[in-house]
Parts: structure tokens; C-alpha cells; sequence
């Protein structure tokens, strides 16, 4: 009887942009890597600048000016990107997040960075440059789908309905935490336990 083929396992057109980004990033030299980056700051200064200046002389409406600043959030994410897949600072724990954390958690932890963004950046709105708030917003936007977009093997588990292991791991530490505490509850409430000067010895009571 053949033996049937293994399926091969289907790409996933975001991840491997990524990919194909980190490949390409990790092939030049360190001599175009410099180049790239100056051209790349320097275009998003003159980007920003440029569409903080739109807006505020009221030359065009709002969304011209947004649509000149906004490329300057993707190259400067870009950047980023690149300095962390070729340098050590890739390898930071803070970097590793993506990996120890499952896909729902990862979601968690966005929501809570927009929740910050919000409570941080809106009330300061009015004193940020237009430009500088529009390539925040992007920036952030990008790194967060960066960060919680799914790995071939959360696909897999997602397609055939079985839990993530992080997931599962995560509430069976909640369930022993949870035993802990009524196990220390119970102990409060049935010994309790002191020193009593008046008699010169232990008093209280044992459950």
C-alpha cells in the first residue's frame, strides 16, 4: 500500500512578508544598512515636517496632509524592524514576547497598549504636531499587527480546534494559585494562634 504524502503546510501570505522582509534586511551590507536608514530618517523628517505645515496653514484639507505624512510612519517602522532583526537587539526579552505568549494574550496586551495611546496621546493631541501624531498612529498600528499576527503552528491549532498549550498552561497555574489561596483561607480561619502576656503563654484556639 503507498504511503500517502504529507500535505505540504500552507504558507501564510502575511507571515511571509515578514519573512521575505528579514531576508532582505539580513542580506545587505553594513555600508547600505547605514545608507538606507540616514535616507529613511531623513525623508520622514522632511515628510512630517512637510505635513505638519499643510495642516497648519490650512494650505489643503486635513486628508492631504495625512496622506503625505503617512509614509513616513511605515519607513520609520521599517526601520525599526530592521534594527531589531540585525542587531542584538533582537534579543531582548522584551522581543521574545511574541513567542511566550499566546495569540489570545497577545490581543490582550494590544488592547491594553491602545488604552494607554488613548489615555496618553488624546489629551496631549492639540500639543503634538500633526505629522508626528499620524506616523504615531501608524507606527503603532503596523507594530501591533507585527506582534499578534499568527504563527503557522497557532493557525494549524486554530484550524483544527485544539487549545494553545500557553493557554492551557496559563489556567492550569490560575487553578493551582486559586487552591492556594483557599488552602491559606481555610487555614486563617481554623488556627488561630498568639501570645498572651497576661497568662505568659500561647492562647487562642486550633481548628
Amino acid at each position: 500500500m503507498a504511503k500517502q504524502k504529507k500535505k505540504p503546510q500552507e504558507s501564510i501570505p502575511l507571515e511571509d512578508i515578514f519573512i521575505s522582509y528579514r531576508k532582505r534586511v539580513n542580506g545587505l551590507s553594513s555600508s547600505k544598512a547605514r545608507t538606507y536608514t540616514i535616507s529613511g530618517i531623513a525623508l520622514s523628517v522632511i515628510l512630517i515636517a512637510v505635513s505638519s505645515a499643510l495642516f497648519y496653514f490650512h494650505i489643503f484639507g486635513s486628508w492631504i496632509p495625512a496622506f503625505i505624512g503617512a509614509p513616513a510612519g511605515v519607513i520609520l517602522f521599517l526601520i525599526s524592524l530592521g534594527a531589531i532583526y540585525r542587531t542584538s537587539i533582537g534579543d531582548w526579552g522584551i522581543w521574545q514576547m511574541r513567542e511566550r505568549l499566546s495569540f489570545r494574550r497577545r490581543i490582550r496586551r494590544v488592547l491594553i497598549w491602545l488604552v494607554v495611546y488613548l489615555l496618553v496621546f488624546i489629551p496631549l493631541g492639540g500639543y503634538i504636531p500633526y505629522g508626528v501624531g499620524g506616523v504615531v498612529i501608524i507606527s503603532l498600528v503596523l507594530t501591533s499587527i507585527t506582534f499578534v499576527r499568527r504563527t503557522p503552528e497557532e493557525l494549524r491549532l486554530a484550524q483544527e480546534g485544539l487549545p494553545d498549550p500557553r493557554d492551557v498552561a496559563e489556567e492550569e497555574e490560575k487553578d493551582e494559585y486559586a487552591d492556594d489561596e483557599g488552602e491559606l483561607e481555610e487555614t486563617d480561619e481554623a488556627d488561630t494562634v498568639y501570645y498572651d502576656e497576661q497568662r505568659g503563654g500561647v492562647g487562642g484556639k486550633l481548628g
